[in-house]
């Protein structure tokens, strides 16, 4: 629902735009990510909560419409 609503970002780019804009709410970062990845993610979320969800970044991606998607928010 929230990717159909566009209240998705997905990717490193647009979550890192999305913390920018302050509209993000939550980051999840993909539990088999890149370690530099998901330290990336959490300077970018700030004071925003990011935590890792316990899918991998090919389930996550499939759920979403993607092959991969190791960040959003």
């Amino acid at each position: 629902l929230a990717r159909k609503g566009g209240n998705l970002a997905l990717g490193e780019e647009p979550v890192k735009e999305a913390c920018a804009r302050k509209t993000a709410r939550l980051v999840l970062v993909a539990c088999d990510a890149a370690e530099n990845t998901a330290q990336q993610a959490a300077r970018l979320a700030g004071a925003i909560p990011c935590l890792e969800a316990p899918w991998t970044k090919e389930e996550l991606g499939s759920a979403l419409g993607r092959s991969s998607c190791a960040v959003l928010a």
